[in-house]
């Protein structure tokens, strides 16, 4: 896929500041393999990329009641579409990459708590929708009870790998100058 911009030319700022430029056309070249399952080519079809663009660039949107049903609409199944995405890159970060709780949620500005939970649902989703799951080697798909078993097994390291944690965690104290000492747990 390649996206390209094309530019206004610079607009000089009177009070001597960085000149502007404005942004008067996207072209976007996508191969059959940047969109093999046609989401892409149905969020242009069905025109909903051009609202979602439109109100993202347009604070005056939208004109009408029915240009604002159609914008809630398209907006909203965009918006949707990329909140079920979202999900889908933080599962696969941490089961197929491995990634930490902490080292995904940086990025997204939330708390490992959030990722977690997050995870979470989307795994059930998958099982329990498709019978699919990830690992190391990616996504697979299987019996509901080979999903239900690969599911249930990522989940028992984690939940003992935040026991591990805590474990640790209460077994720390900080004294007042900030030195950590290490106290067997009462």
């Amino acid at each position: 896929m390649e996206i390209k911009g094309e530019y206004t030319e610079p607009i000089p700022d009177p009070n001597g500041g960085p000149q502007t430029m404005h942004l008067r056309r996207i072209v976007i070249e996508i191969d059959p393999g940047d969109d093999p399952r046609g989401i892409l080519s149905g969020l242009v079809a069905k025109d909903r990329l051009e609202a979602f663009l439109r109100l993202c660039g347009n604070p005056e949107a939208p004109r009408n009641q029915d240009d604002g049903y159609a914008l809630l609409r398209d907006f909203g199944f965009v918006a949707n579409m990329v909140d079920s995405r979202y999900g889908e890159l933080m599962w696969a970060c941490r089961d197929t990459l491995g990634m930490s709780w902490r080292e995904i949620a940086a990025p997204c500005e939330v708390a490992p708590t959030s990722v977690r939970r997050r995870v979470a649902a989307v795994r059930k989703d998958y099982r329990d929708e498709h019978n699919v799951w990830r690992d190391a080697d990616g996504l697979h798909q299987g019996t509901a009870d080979e999903a239900r078993q690969h599911v249930a097994e990522a989940t028992h390291q984690e939940n003992a790998e935040v026991e591990g944690t805590a474990h640790v965690a209460r077994g720390k104290r900080i004294n007042v100058v900030g030195i950590v000492n290490n106290y067997p747990e009462d």
